[in-house]
């Protein structure tokens, strides 16, 4: 269980509150030795696990598992490849709602993950391997993650297609 944040703002989710910039030279979410504290790796753990709920109920087409991973606000943003940007969940409850009714079942193989967390913020860098029955293929995607009491809450999903790159033999 996530503990609830103290600070009146940062209970807010419409409002949280991001601490100042990291000391010069001491990495994200370190102490001042430099190193990563318990807590933190048990915060970007959490992380990384909402990350992996998304990407399993995308392949599983359950938009009530989607929507206990998503933040439920006006700020909430969802870029789909190819996509206009959509705001607000009620768009992006739709966007999914009319994916997970398409053809097709899409088969993820997550690569090059990377979780970062400053405060109450965090992301997630990945590259989505995408694989269906006629199709494959990578998408760079970003996903920030909110705090909130209920715990860590997707905010901001992008994805953006990776060309291919020729072979050797091309």
């Amino acid at each position: 269980m996530v503990d609830e944040p103290t600070d009146p703002e940062a209970a807010n989710p419409d409002n949280p509150k991001v601490p100042d910039d990291p000391k010069p030279g001491v990495p994200e979410g370190a102490g001042a030795d430099g190193r990563s504290s318990p807590s933190v790796k048990d915060e970007i753990s959490r992380v990384l696990q909402a990350n992996q709920r998304f990407y399993q109920a995308h392949e599983d087409r359950d938009l009530l598992m989607l929507e206990s991973v998503w933040e439920h606000s006006s700020r909430a943003i969802c870029i789909h490849p190819g996509w206009p940007a959509l705001k607000g969940w009620p768009a992006i409850k739709e966007s999914w709602s009319r994916i997970f009714a398409g053809p097709g079942r899409s088969q993820f193989i997550l690569t090059n993950i990377t979780g970062t967390m400053h405060g109450n913020v965090a992301w997630v860098v990945l590259d989505e391997n995408l694989m269906d029955e006629s199709n494959t293929g990578t998408i760079a995607a970003t996903n920030i993650f909110i705090r909130t009491p209920g715990g860590w809450r997707l905010t901001l999903h992008q994805g953006s297609p990776v060309a291919r790159r020729p072979s050797a033999s091309e």
